[in-house]
């Protein structure tokens, strides 16, 4: 669930002014233009989902912080509000557009309570067969029945459930190395029920974070393909491949002796052509 708050001012925010302003308080911050009017920062290393900040109308903004957002989220939160309205004059509006009486959005206790809340609502969903994915600033990460079954110990003791789930997160983000990415993910539709299901083409060229897919697909001449189920898949992934969630893991590239062992074990499961 996001939580929405409004800055109207009383004259233009420049978005290159307040970016310089929060690098030179933040040392760790990073920002992805998403358009001329929408940034998303986050503090590297820290943030668990960074903050959205956009232009909605003449001198009116959004403040937008997701579902498990920590502390430090909210703290950038904090920290554009003040900002903004010391420097271009206006009011906090909330959700509705209410004016608060105050320049910062989240107070601490509202900072705890807000991660607090937000845990509690994952693990309701969770304990009712439900799964989730989070998206980062250019990653995901996915909670699903194995994520619940070993958060389920600390339903009760919030701080540690808190630090175990941003965690998990932030090891996606930040652990995982920057030379890992998703690459294209292919989509096939079936001709006559429109039933969807996802691929991922692998090559011992790059390497991937292979995401949640229904088929793992290797080159096998200029040709073919041998497409593998992604359970049958599972069955070969070599150990030193990592589970980053319970669902996605790392491709490196592997000497290429066991590359081509690799896709001789996954010829031995190949359904291509018949992906229905």
């Amino acid at each position: 669930m996001s939580v929405i708050h409004y800055l109207k001012t009383r004259e233009r925010v420049h978005f290159d002014t307040l970016t310089y302003h929060l690098a030179e308080r933040f040392p760790s911050l990073r920002y992805i233009k998403r358009d001329k009017h929408h940034y998303y920062y986050w503090l590297h290393g820290d943030s668990t989902r960074g903050v959205d900040f956009s232009r909605e109308g003449k001198h009116l903004y959004e403040l937008r912080n997701t579902a498990l957002s920590n502390e430090g989220d909210y703290v950038l939160s904090n920290a554009i509000s003040r900002f903004i309205l010391s420097r271009h004059g206006g009011h906090l509006l909330d959700e509705e557009e209410e004016p608060l009486d105050r320049s910062f959005p989240f107070t601490s206790e509202e900072m705890k309570k807000r991660q607090k809340q937000d845990v509690h609502l994952l693990m309701i969903l969770l304990a009712n067969g439900q799964e989730f994915a989070f998206f980062l600033a250019q990653r995901q990460v996915i909670f699903g029945p194995k994520a619940y079954a070993e958060l389920k110990p600390y339903t009760d003791r919030y701080d540690e459930l808190i630090r175990r789930i941003h965690g998990r997160m932030r090891h996606v983000w930040y652990e995982v190395p920057p030379e890992f990415e998703y690459g294209l993910i292919g989509q096939l539709e079936h001709p006559e029920t429109g039933e969807i299901k996802r691929t991922k083409l692998l090559t011992n060229q790059t390497p991937y974070i292979v995401p949640k897919v229904h088929f793992i697909l290797f080159e096998k001449n200029d040709r073919e393909l041998i497409a593998v189920r992604r359970e049958d898949f599972m069955k070969i992934k070599p150990e030193h491949w990592e589970m980053i969630d319970e669902y996605q893991f790392l491709a490196p590239v592997m000497p290429q002796a066991e590359w081509e062992a690799l896709k001789q074990k996954a010829m031995s499961y190949d359904i291509f052509p018949d992906f229905w």
